[in-house]
């Protein structure tokens, strides 16, 4: 009920739960889910799904699990797979239109699966020999985290990688101009020096 209303319950809030519970029972018949049930007992309330049910939000924890865990084996093209089941379910919208903080939640560590699963096919792109398709990537991480470091990282590596020096320069000013603008701070040392590093290193020709 606290999830639901917090500090403003409606009127007769038991009959009104129970009716929620109802139309969730409802909705399960209609999901062809006969074996399912949701069971009120001593104050707490379960779901009980059959064995075999198939759950997106499980399924993507568990494919960004495998991906990391094949990348560290080096096993790109398994990684890759699980990757992009992990970003397919991570990318759907949660309960778009609702808010609470329980929901708010949801959609934080959705997001976390899915620059995980993203930074994953960074990797796999750069080791692939595919350095403009990891950019890609990694410029799609900062659309959904325009803060997180460890993209404008990637990215001043790999534009440095295809010999485009001038690039990867313009990403860490992007980088130190927002982080400034934003939030008030400035690039971390590990962001610097990646910088350092590559301004001290000339063109490829």
């Amino acid at each position: 009920m606290d999830v639901l209303w917090g500090d403003s319950p409606p009127q007769e809030c038991e009959v009104t739960f129970s009716a929620v519970l109802s139309r969730l029972r409802g909705l399960l018949r209609k999901a062809t889910l006969a074996d399912a049930a949701i069971d009120v007992e001593h104050g707490s309330i379960s779901l009980r799904l059959p064995s075999d049910t198939w759950i997106d939000l499980e399924a993507a924890a568990n494919a960004i699990d495998l991906c990391e865990g094949a990348l560290r084996r080096g096993d790109t093209g398994t990684a890759w797979g699980h990757a992009n089941v992990a970003i397919v379910i991570a990318r759907r919208p949660f309960l778009s239109g609702e808010e609470a903080p329980w929901i708010e939640g949801r959609r934080a560590k959705l997001t976390a699966t899915l620059v995980r699963a993203l930074h994953g096919l960074v990797m796999i792109s750069a080791a692939n020999g595919e350095p403009r398709v990891a950019i890609q990537h990694a410029e799609e991480i900062l659309e959904v985290e325009p803060y997180r470091e460890t993209a404008y990282q990637d990215l001043m590596r790999l534009h440095a990688a295809m010999g485009n020096r001038a690039e990867a320069l313009r990403v860490f000013a992007r980088c130190r101009d927002r982080l400034r603008a934003e939030l008030g701070i400035t690039p971390s040392p590990q962001t610097e020096g990646v910088w350092r590093a590559i301004e001290t290193k000339p063109d490829r020709h």
